[in-house]
């Protein structure tokens, strides 16, 4: 015969949740798709705070490259052993070297994206992007682009195309020759204030991803309404470390979407921002 003081006891404890964190962080947290997690920091990082991070359920670690192509020999070390099984996007620009090339290939699960900032495209890049191989690249134009650059782009294995667009906005010609390619993401960085209508005229682009870049955190209502009423759109949301629950709540409207933690060399961010993120994640 079943103990009645038991039985109760785990009804009890179910009721409240009791033993069960998840249950009452889904109960804030309302998400149902998968969330990925991009947590970017600066190559000067500060290693004891960084391997806190490998905490961080369904994680990419983004390395952005402060001084040279070169990872610092203890970086690349943690990189190697504590973060071996995550996924790791590294940040390129300027000059990619052999020994640049030789160091990125001993590194498993890695992605590369190369900023050419305010210069042009030169054949002589686009041939350093090749030598580092198969794996995924994505190159960053700026606003200026021009049709032989996106051309060069698109026509490299493994590479896709983005653009920041931090003031203004793209002209119609360069969102034509954007939405003429139907098999490469293509993504563009917007700033918080970027026009709506802008928005929706960057929709004919397919594949289309959008990294939305917010104000501490925060999405304007307006624009917010906008990024929910999109369908077929990758979105990307950039924060920093003092995201809070509160925001977290409004972002779980989003039916899917990615989040990217921009942090600096000091890891600043709230206590327990490790465990904030891994609760915004399905049940």
């Amino acid at each position: 015969m079943k103990n009645p003081i038991a039985t109760c006891f785990l009804v009890l404890a179910v009721t409240l949740g009791w033993g069960s964190h998840r249950a009452w962080a889904d109960f804030e947290l309302p998400i149902t798709n998968q969330v990925p997690k991009i947590i970017s920091v600066p190559s000067d990082v500060d290693l004891e705070k960084l391997g806190r991070i490998v905490d961080v359920r369904n994680l990419t670690l983004e390395i952005r490259m402060i001084h040279g192509n070169l990872l610092p020999g203890k970086l690349f070390k943690m990189l190697r052993e504590k973060f071996d099984k995550s996924k790791k996007r590294i940040v390129l620009s300027g000059k990619i070297r052999q020994d640049h090339i030789s160091q990125l290939r001993r590194l498993k699960n890695l992605e590369i994206m190369y900023d050419i900032g305010r210069l042009k495209l030169e054949p002589t890049t686009i041939n350093e992007l090749y030598s580092l191989g198969p794996v995924h690249k994505t190159v960053i134009l700026n606003e200026k682009f021009d049709k032989d650059m996106l051309t060069s782009v698109l026509g490299l294995k493994f590479t896709d195309p983005a653009i920041r667009v931090l003031k203004g906005t793209l002209s119609e010609q360069q969102i034509d020759w954007l939405s003429r390619d139907k098999k490469k993401k293509k993504t563009v960085l917007i700033s918080p204030d970027t026009r709506l209508q802008d928005i929706y005229e960057l929709t004919v682009i397919s594949p289309l991803a959008l990294e939305v870049l917010t104000a501490n955190n925060r999405i304007e209502d307006k624009l917010f309404k906008v990024l929910t009423d999109l369908s077929g759109v990758e979105l990307t949301l950039l924060v920093n470390g003092r995201l809070t629950l509160d925001d977290a709540k409004k972002f779980a409207r989003l039916e899917r979407f990615k989040l990217k933690i921009v942090l600096d060399k000091d890891v600043s961010s709230i206590p327990g921002l490790i465990q904030l993120l891994n609760r915004i994640a399905p049940p």
